[in-house]
């Protein structure tokens, strides 16, 4: 089947972790419940680093990230063989590994476009009309999508919080971050991201909501949302688990924003989190 390049369509892969054989404890954690969730591993993937997949990844901070991507098929980079890390990801593209993502569900798209720029047979037609059928976008009040412009982060946030299904989530009345007020649009989509530990912001403690989203940073959200730190079961006896997920951190424990740690030194540690087979 032929692919369409970067985003257009995509491969296959695997990421980190250990098979362990427990013999004491376990008392799974509850499970937070993601209606799109993406297919499960099936197999413990390998800790191993897996050969760079991309020609302009090796030095990327979120190359792991990147490479789960790739390898869970939600995208196929470029035909030169480049990811692109640095390029913002357009609208039409986050559509397409959304849908991706959740499996590439059954679904029909309509034969009239409900977007006045998004025409049947333009590519991620289905998969932007996917989007909108779940309700996790409706596009612009002027009856656009805008398919070509890049996501900024605030609307990636809530874009996310839909995918989830929009879960109950009470947002603080006193802002975490510097640049995004109680009031503003997608504070509570915004706090329900950094809940999750999907984002930290910057250092400085801003969000940047408006700040279009690079290919990479949107990599390392996308890999955050399927690894959940917070719905890890813990070790039980007769259960497989796996010490999974080499985890971005910095110094002080943040999950560093790939703007922030571009051409800058970057740690890697593992983080100890138990997944149940």
């Amino acid at each position: 089947m032929s692919r369409i390049s970067d985003t257009r369509r995509v491969t296959k892969i695997a990421t980190g972790a250990i098979v362990i054989s427990m013999l004491t404890g376990v008392v799974p954690a509850q499970a937070v419940v993601h209606p799109h969730a993406a297919p499960q591993i099936s197999q413990a993937p390998s800790m191993l680093p897996q050969a760079v997949r991309f020609t302009d990844t090796a030095r990327n901070p979120f190359r792991t990230e990147i490479q789960w991507l790739a390898d869970k098929s939600i995208t196929t980079g470029y035909p030169d063989g480049t990811f692109r890390p640095a390029q913002p990801i357009n609208r039409d593209a986050m559509a397409a590994f959304l849908y991706r993502m959740a499996g590439k569900p059954a679904f029909t798209a309509p034969k009239t476009s409900r977007f006045k720029d998004v025409r049947p047979g333009q590519a991620f037609y289905k998969e932007i009309h996917w989007l909108a059928a779940k309700g996790i976008t409706t596009g612009y009040s002027d009856g656009t999508f805008r398919p070509g412009q890049p996501i900024n982060r605030g609307s990636m946030a809530a874009f996310l919080y839909r995918y989830a299904g929009q879960p109950a989530f009470t947002a603080p009345k006193t802002s975490r971050f510097k640049d995004v007020r109680p009031g503003q649009a997608f504070y509570k989509e915004i706090h329900w991201l950094a809940a999750r530990n999907i984002t930290t912001g910057y250092q400085d403690r801003t969000f940047r909501p408006a700040q279009p989203i690079a290919r990479d940073a949107m990599a390392a959200f996308l890999y955050r949302y399927t690894h959940p730190r917070w719905n890890a079961p813990k070790p039980n006896a007769g259960k497989a688990t796996y010490l999974a997920n080499l985890e971005a951190t910095d110094n002080d424990g943040f999950y560093p924003e790939a703007g922030q740690i571009r051409g800058s030194t970057y740690a890697r540690s593992i983080t100890g989190e138990y997944y149940g087979n």
